[in-house]
């Protein structure tokens, strides 16, 4: 019988850190960014090894300020109000999905 595996490297338990200022991105983590009070900045720290984070609207403020991440040479502008996007490093370089979050 052979090894059925899933997941990859994505942690499903990650933990939930707010965020309502310019940061660095150390752990694989899930980051609640509110925005309410000026676009935010996530920049990824080279050589921490993450494979992936993810980063939702907490405030429902996407769409009027944005949040950035910035992982290398890219900049990816997340201005979509009520979304999650998920960032995951596939070995040669880095992807992402967005999925409705709507935070009650």
């Amino acid at each position: 019988m052979g090894l059925i595996r899933g997941g990859g490297d994505k942690n499903s338990s990650m933990e939930v850190l707010p965020v309502n200022s310019t940061n660095t991105i150390k752990r694989s983590s899930t980051y609640a960014v509110d925005t309410s009070a000026a676009p935010v900045t996530l920049t990824v720290e080279e050589g921490a090894g993450i494979k992936s984070f993810a980063v939702f609207d907490s405030a429902g403020n996407f769409d009027a300020q944005p949040c950035y991440v910035v992982i290398g040479a890219d900049t990816y502008v997340l201005d979509k109000k009520n979304k999650q996007y998920d960032f995951y490093y596939d070995g040669s370089s880095w992807r992402w999905s967005e999925i409705n979050k709507v935070v009650n």
